[in-house]
């Protein structure tokens, strides 16, 4: 016949469990404890930096995502100190490798994002703005004075009265009308001379 455990045995190993199972809770509320302090502690970075983000008007949009960058890695070096004060070692490496992939991602955008202006900026511009077109001075053209002051408007060709004859001027009587072999003066003169010299031969 066995030897049965005795009451005291019994009552000792209950104990003994209700130890362990008292010491495994209390470290389970610890850890939870902590990670709703963890979590509280994330939720305050973010709503800083949203309050931050809304406060801040930005005048460059570069700028704006490094500063998103930097509060980012800022609230991971945060939560890794938390990590190791309280023991959370695995934790804590989790969030080192979490900001190391995220610090060579953001290097690797910026080597390309300076490639990038780099070699446009080297190259000629083969479409160089023309000086002289339109397009090149959006503003008004200017009136340039003149040295010759202000225009004289074209003169017309002179009109004195309908004539066939061609626009001239007899120099004996002035008129346009005629030529000076056509002007009646000097027909009526000639006229005359030729009767006088006429009455003088008879004479």
């Amino acid at each position: 016949m066995q030897n049965e455990p005795s009451i005291a045995d019994v009552l000792a190993e209950l104990k003994s469990q209700k130890e362990d199972i008292k010491e495994y809770v209390n470290n389970k509320i610890s850890t939870l404890r902590q990670e709703i302090q963890g979590a509280n502690i994330s939720v305050s970075s973010e709503l800083k930096k949203f309050k931050g983000d809304s406060e801040i008007s930005w005048k460059s949009k570069g700028n704006k995502i490094q500063y998103g960058f930097n509060a980012e890695v800022q609230e991971t070096l945060s939560s890794i100190n938390w990590a190791i004060d309280n023991g959370r070692l695995d934790y804590a490496k989790e969030l080192i490798h979490e900001a190391s992939v995220k610090i060579k991602d953001r290097n690797k955008h910026i080597r390309i994002a300076d490639s990038s202006s780099g070699g446009e900026k080297s190259k000629p511009s083969s479409t160089a703005p023309n000086p002289f077109s339109d397009y090149a001075n959006p503003a008004p053209r200017m009136a340039f004075p003149t040295r010759l002051g202000p225009q004289q408007p074209f003169l017309q060709k002179q009109q004195f009265g309908t004539t066939p004859f061609r626009v001239g001027g007899c120099y004996v009587c002035g008129d346009f009308t005629h030529f000076q072999r056509e002007c009646s003066l000097i027909i009526r003169s000639r006229s005359s001379g030729g009767q006088q010299d006429k009455k003088q031969s008879t004479a």
